[in-house]
């Protein structure tokens, strides 16, 4: 493998496909579609096969493994994540997200290296240089992660995860302030894209954890997911760097939990997990 580093943008707050890369206009995700699609490799049926909710998915990204087996908040797999193993083998990483317990998940309870952001604490109008402020005029949560992301890059941690989650605004059930929080994740993810770009030695991983329910599957639709139906497990996941071919699809079927063993192999170390590293999206 190529890089030296890996970049993982979680859209964490759930997002369906039919908003994002199966909308045939792209109308939330301009940067990803026109920008960065070309620029990388786009695996268009990745799936979530196990809960669908944010714990259990963000542990499944953690350890590989289908860890859940209801809808419960699991708890930390100490010792067995990815972040474990990178930091076993002498890699530095990062972990910025909400300020949740949540997070945790990621690096089997260890607390060393996560930065916790707040909401963004600005009235409208905000602070003009605040990146996307003017897509989504609501306190956010994706906005700090990605300037304390910014603010860290250039120590240059090994293995990096940034775990959006203002898309979870769906809950409330505003269609507007949903599809907002897609158009702002998608500028942001293409800023950090900006800066990781030049230095040619960096992968950036982009994909949601799990979807949202289909119109017609519960009478809240897009406003719930913990669901099997497509709306909730059908993924996506966007991998530019160095280690992937430009304006490549691939569609054969993956899993959530293919992405763990996926980043260990970039990075250069073995990691036990139940996934299989789909190895048609390597250069």
């Amino acid at each position: 493998m190529k890089a030296e580093r890996v970049v993982v943008a979680v859209w964490a707050g759930g997002v369906r496909a039919s908003e994002t890369i199966l909308d045939l206009e792209h109308r939330y995700v301009p940067r990803l579609w026109t920008d960065l699609v070309p620029r990388g490799t786009l695996l268009t049926r990745l799936y979530n096969d196990g809960w669908t909710n944010h714990g259990p998915s963000l542990q499944a990204l953690a350890t590989g493994r289908w860890e859940v087996a209801r809808y419960d908040e699991p708890r930390p797999a100490v010792g067995r994540t990815l972040v474990d193993a990178a930091r076993r083998h002498g890699r530095t990483t990062l972990v910025i997200g909400p300020a949740q317990d949540r997070l945790l998940l990621l690096t089997g309870g260890d607390p060393s290296d996560v930065v916790r952001v707040s909401l963004s604490a600005d009235p409208p109008p905000f602070v003009p240089d605040e990146p996307a402020a003017a897509i989504y005029k609501l306190r956010s949560f994706d906005r700090p992660i990605t300037t304390a992301f910014l603010d860290r890059e250039a120590a240059g941690p090994t293995l990096s995860f940034g775990v959006f989650d203002d898309t979870d605004m769906a809950h409330q059930g505003r269609w507007s302030w949903y599809t907002a929080a897609i158009r702002q994740a998608d500028e942001l993810v293409w800023r950090i894209w900006q800066r990781l770009e030049a230095d040619g030695r960096t992968d950036l991983l982009v994909l949601p954890l799990h979807g949202r329910a289909d119109h017609g599957q519960t009478r809240w639709g897009f406003m719930g997911h913990g669901r099997e139906d497509e709306g909730c497990t059908r993924l996506w996941m966007l991998a530019l760097g160095p280690d992937f071919a430009a304006g490549r699809l691939v569609e054969k079927r993956a899993q959530l939990i293919d992405v763990a063993p996926t980043i260990a192999g970039i990075l250069g170390f073995d990691f036990p997990s139940r996934g299989q590293v789909p190895k048609e999206v390597f250069v």
